[in-house]
């Protein structure tokens, strides 16, 4: 079992390195293309697709090209689509211990990737923003505390987007999101 785990590990990875040698050769217009099919592929089977082709698009968002900005909110709009609105816990040592059905344990391995790419994705918008002041990726950061704000990392937002509600150019986005969060945590909703 672990044997195949490693495998489809490593297929995956290989798989990876070859997607992004491929989107180096490509014009805007063939990213694109290739955005699009990567998010369909991810929202028809995120259990599946998510790792490889998230790490394929924030390849594409991490170029400072006009690819930057389409990768940025494909991830964005992925993100939005399949966050569950719960928290996800990820099972402990002695729950790790027991042996699951399969169906337990590919759920289990799905809700960890999804925390894992997601974090990634939060990561990536962060350091955008404080190290270029890219308004689109606050804007994202926003967006995701209003639709994903009783999912995993909400306090990493609220962080990140309090410390920038001063800024005239994101105060508008980040007041509307903080809002969205008080309001619903006011009404118990949170």
């Amino acid at each position: 079992k672990v044997k195949d785990e490693a495998r489809e590990a490593l297929k995956a990875e290989k798989e990876a390195r070859e997607t992004l040698k491929e989107l180096k050769k490509m014009s805007f217009a063939q990213a694109t293309h290739h955005m699009a099919e990567l998010c369909e592929s991810i929202i028809e089977n995120p259990q599946e697709a998510l790792s490889a082709n998230v790490h394929s698009l924030l390849y594409l968002a991490t170029k400072r090209d006009d690819t930057q900005h389409a990768a940025t909110l494909s991830l964005l709009a992925v993100f939005c689509d399949i966050l569950p609105s719960y928290r996800i816990r990820l099972p402990t040592e002695q729950e790790l211990s027991v042996k699951a059905s399969k169906e337990v344990q590919r759920l289990r391995d799905y809700e960890s990737t999804l925390l894992k790419t997601y974090q990634e994705y939060l990561r990536f918008l962060e350091s955008q923003w404080k190290q270029h002041e890219d308004v689109a990726c606050m804007l994202c950061l926003c967006q995701l505390l209003q639709k994903a704000y009783t999912f995993n990392f909400c306090n990493n937002l609220m962080e990140i987007i309090a410390q920038s509600m001063h800024l005239p150019s994101v105060s508008e986005a980040c007041c509307n999101a903080m809002q969205t969060v008080l309001t619903e945590a006011a009404q118990g909703t949170l």
